[in-house]
């Protein structure tokens, strides 16, 4: 099983009231198609998912984007709240996103990978 591990995206983060989001889409544009090159099957994303606890509606939109190209190249991918992230809000959801090969959890739960 190849598994692939990314962190810390910040999703919404902006410098200088200069917004990344553009930069943020592009580079994640980019792991979704070499995740799919080297057949990756799972990807972790441990933790700062957002760059605020209240994630900005792009940052949002940048992340289903992500998702959803994702598991339609059937690659699952677990994502673990950070410390950025509000583990409430992040995992908004998440029961709906299980079916579909995407993982959100608040904290690691220790036999998710022999699940997948």
């Amino acid at each position: 099983m190849k598994i692939a591990h990314i962190s810390d995206l910040h999703l919404g983060k902006s410098l200088h009231s200069y917004s990344l989001i553009e930069d943020q889409d592009y580079i994640l544009e980019q792991i979704a198609g070499i995740l799919g090159e080297k057949k990756v099957e799972v990807l972790i994303i441990a933790g700062d998912v957002y760059d605020k606890n209240v994630a900005p509606e792009a940052g949002l939109k940048v992340l289903r984007k992500f998702l959803n190209r994702l598991v339609e190249a059937k690659i699952k991918v677990l994502i673990v709240s950070g410390n950025h992230d509000s583990a409430e809000r992040l995992t908004f959801g998440a029961e709906f996103m299980t079916d579909k090969g995407a993982k959100i959890m608040k904290t690691m739960e220790r036999n998710y990978m022999k699940s997948c």
